[in-house]
């Protein structure tokens, strides 16, 4: 149980990102980063006065770099993302400036903090394409089908 922390959770207006934040909040200070391209306000709206919410995309440096100066951070919950396969076949370019250059300026700038003491990345089932065995282990074998898959998997 994480207590008395100052957490980031990136996606945090996403279905899992919002639910994750709402339960860190309880105990933490929780701040928010989405740019709202696939999360929503309302998401978080019901627990807004507990979290602090910054619009700016992860794969601003600065703005990650600006936030990591602002707050020291404890821990590092990595959910944002350009979501999805089919997006990722219209515009392979922008999934990876998300996906990849995102996550680049965030380990960056968490190697740069004094105060981490945990990342924690989530991947995504995309990873293992159409999945023959239900419940997906981590080790089944990787099929990546899509620029999406790939990018979540580097």
């Amino acid at each position: 149980m994480i207590r008395d922390s100052k957490i980031l959770v990136t996606g945090g207006a996403g279905f899992i990102g919002s639910h994750l934040a709402e339960r860190l909040c309880q105990d933490n200070k929780v701040v928010v980063i989405d740019n709202l391209s696939s999360g929503f306000e309302c998401n978080i709206e019901p627990f807004l006065p507990y979290i602090q919410v910054v619009l700016p995309d992860i794969c601003s440096k600065d703005a990650v770099d600006l936030l990591f100066k602002l707050h020291e951070f404890d821990y590092v919950f990595h959910l944002a993302a350009h979501v999805g396969n089919v997006l990722s076949l219209e515009n392979p370019k922008r999934d990876m400036e998300v996906n990849i250059g995102g996550i680049i300026n965030l380990l960056e700038a968490c190697r740069k903090s004094k105060s981490l003491k945990k990342f924690v990345y989530s991947s995504s089932s995309a990873v293992y394409g159409d999945a023959k065995d239900l419940p997906i282990k981590e080790d089944a074998p990787k099929s990546l089908e899509s620029p999406y898959a790939c990018s979540k998997y580097a």
